[in-house]
């Protein structure tokens, strides 16, 4: 006949049981956040990627919250689904399957009866090893309250990493250098609105050109043509007699230094959100950019200078600050064709003068398109430019 274990031993194996169901739980945890973590760091970076692409053409317009809840809740979220759904599912299953295959060892019947206990989570509550292992399962209860808004989440992730940019990277041509741009009866519609119609506009090497002209007349749009994050309807942009269309984007980027009206600032220094135009600038060419940019003697009243965090987006900065670190931005990238796009508008007259001054000074050897709405910033321009309605008046 069978001996009973003795007491001591049962006690024994129960500490034994304990200590490895601990070590298996940890073990179990802790894979599920390394795959989890790994998958989301893959995931994020596609989904930067993705934005690099997609910028700026295609990101126009859209809300800045939700580009960031994308890149951070909508990612965190699908850690749930890979830390804390995926294994419990798993484990379930193997925990279940290899429990009814026990229990049904002594009897089919028994087995079938564990079966329909575990699929309806514990309405009959068979005994022994069958109560102590409900806990994979009744886990997967808890699922459902988050499964749903995990789904939503991954389907906006994926939406981004799949959608296509508005232009491809070129890539495999020959290196050109700058010898002066143009635009040749080039016509641009957006939105079913044409924006540019025949338009033609040549860049010497060496000038200051001022584009002028009301808001909403496509000064601002001809620039984003020469930087090529739209491609034309119609017609051509040129840079040293060469379609952009056939330039590698990376050459065509390096060889133009190009300011935005709303220049976007990140949680970061100062130095680091000007190091954005050139990331291997060291610290003496970024203060020589500051003080071409008039932004140094400020910069030095920081409490920590050059490494004062900015906020949020800059929040901690005035719009006129921020105006002039994408100046400064322009002034250290340094290409030979500079793209500045209402460089002053959020300047007082004191400041525009100093900015103009800086630009008339640094200028040589560099071709600068300056598009603004005030004639006072066009007053340095070598050649003016007036558009209209899209054309040049």
């Amino acid at each position: 006949s069978d001996i009973p274990l003795p007491i001591t031993a049962v006690w024994v194996l129960l500490i034994v049981f304990a200590l490895v169901r601990a070590v298996l739980r940890y073990t179990e945890q802790r894979t599920n956040h390394y795959i989890a973590f790994t998958l989301l760091a893959i995931i994020r970076d596609k989904v930067f990627g993705a934005l690099r692409r997609l910028c700026p053409a295609k990101l126009e317009g859209r809300d800045k919250g939700d580009l960031i809840s994308l890149i951070t809740s909508d990612v965190e979220l699908l850690e749930v689904f890979y830390a804390h759904t995926i294994s419990p599912i798993c484990i379930a299953f193997l925990v279940e399957l290899v429990m009814v295959i026990f229990i049904g060892s002594y009897h089919w019947s028994l087995g079938i009866l564990a079966l329909a206990a575990f699929v309806s989570v514990g309405v009959i509550l068979p005994l022994i090893a069958l109560m102590s292992s409900f806990g994979p399962v009744t886990a997967l209860a808890n699922l459902g309250t988050t499964l749903q808004a995990t789904v939503a989440s991954g389907a906006r992730v994926l939406a981004i990493i799949d959608e296509q940019p508005e232009t491809e990277d070129i890539t495999g041509k020959e290196t050109i250098i700058f010898k002066g741009a143009k635009a040749e009866n080039v016509t641009f519609s957006y939105g079913g609105e044409t924006v540019l119609k025949d338009l033609n506009v040549s860049f010497t090497e060496n000038k200051i050109i001022g584009i002028v002209g009301k808001s909403g007349c496509g000064k601002s749009t001809l620039l984003k043509l020469l930087m090529r994050f739209r491609s034309t309807d119609q017609g051509t942009v040129s840079i040293s007699g060469k379609s952009v269309e056939e330039i590698n984007t990376a050459n065509l980027r390096e060889m133009e230094s190009y300011m935005t009206q709303e220049t976007q600032l990140f949680k970061d220094t100062v130095a680091g959100n000007i190091r954005i135009a050139k990331l291997d600038a060291t610290q003496e060419e970024i203060e020589t950019a500051c003080k071409k940019a008039s932004l140094h003697d400020f910069i030095m009243t920081l409490p920590n200078g050059y490494e004062t965090e900015v906020g949020e987006l800059g929040e901690t900065l005035s719009g006129g600050k921020r105006q002039r670190i994408g100046l400064a931005r322009a002034f250290l990238h340094d290409a030979p064709f500079m793209l500045l796009d209402e460089p002053t508008s959020n300047l007082d007259s004191l400041n525009e003068a100093v900015i103009l001054k800086s630009l008339k000074e640094e200028s040589a050897g560099k071709t600068v398109v300056l598009v603004t709405h005030r004639r006072s910033t066009a007053r340095i321009a070598d050649k003016m430019i007036p558009m209209e309605s899209g054309r040049v008046s």
